[in-house]
């Protein structure tokens, strides 16, 4: 059945289609995301593995992400699609929500939980059924990501109290007892669900920037802007 209501939406603060290019197919090319307040490094390298995010499995549910990224499809144990596209990433926010996580937690193994499709959007009942799969197939992750949303309403016209299917399904996830941190929302003041869930059950991310503030969360950040940087291999000296 065809769903006309409001759809999925990725929630990074900001327009997804600012979103620096990942991979560049004319050249092959793999790309890291580095904050513009850093220094510019011309090019990245790949760091040596250190035992940060040992033992950690963590489930991103988004758009999926890229098998051959270098940084991240090492990293990746399990892949899962509820767009009928293909388990992997070709939208790119997935893969640029991996990076962020990998930077403290780089040998954590990540569970990639495809429900959002290429145009950056999803139905609720591939986001529902994401949820339910983590929640049944993936006993041993410890910590789940969802940096997407959707307007719920209560009668089709009052705001979700968190109680609508989508609230519903990821409270379910919380009580099992895994740690969710989800995404607030990219309009001003607005939150979405499953983030109007509360924080009882789960820890929601809003942010702001030099021109607005986007959704409520329990927790507000500031929003980094990224540049994408080539990454190479790491080259080690030569032994006499």
């Amino acid at each position: 059945m065809t769903d006309f209501g409001p759809r999925v939406e990725i929630l990074d603060g900001y327009v997804a289609s600012s979103h620096p290019p990942l991979y560049d197919p004319v050249s092959h090319a793999y790309f890291d995301l580095v904050p513009e307040s850093e220094p510019d490094p011309t090019v990245v390298v790949l760091p040596n593995p250190d035992s940060r995010g040992r033992g950690q499995r963590i489930a991103i549910i988004d758009t999926g992400l890229m098998a051959g990224h270098p940084l991240v499809g090492q990293r990746v144990v399990r892949y899962v699609d509820f767009t009928s596209e293909g388990p992997y990433d070709n939208h790119g926010h997935g893969t640029a929500v991996a990076l962020v996580l990998i930077k403290t937690a780089p040998e954590a193994d990540l569970i990639s939980v495809k429900c959002i499709d290429s145009s950056g959007e999803g139905s609720p009942q591939a986001l529902i059924q994401a949820l339910d799969w983590v929640r049944s197939e993936e006993p041993e992750s410890t910590l789940v990501n969802i940096s997407a949303g959707i307007n719920r309403k209560r009668w089709l016209l009052f705001p979700c109290d968190g109680t609508c299917d989508v609230c519903q399904a990821t409270q379910r996830l919380c009580e099992r007892g895994n740690e969710v941190i989800v995404a607030a929302g990219n309009l001003p003041e607005e939150t979405l669900c499953p983030a109007k869930l509360g924080s009882k059950w789960l820890i929601s991310i809003g942010g702001w920037d030099a021109r607005r503030r986007y959704g409520k969360g329990t927790i507000n950040l500031d929003i980094p802007r990224y540049r994408a940087v080539p990454i190479v291999p790491r080259v080690e000296p030569a032994h006499p």
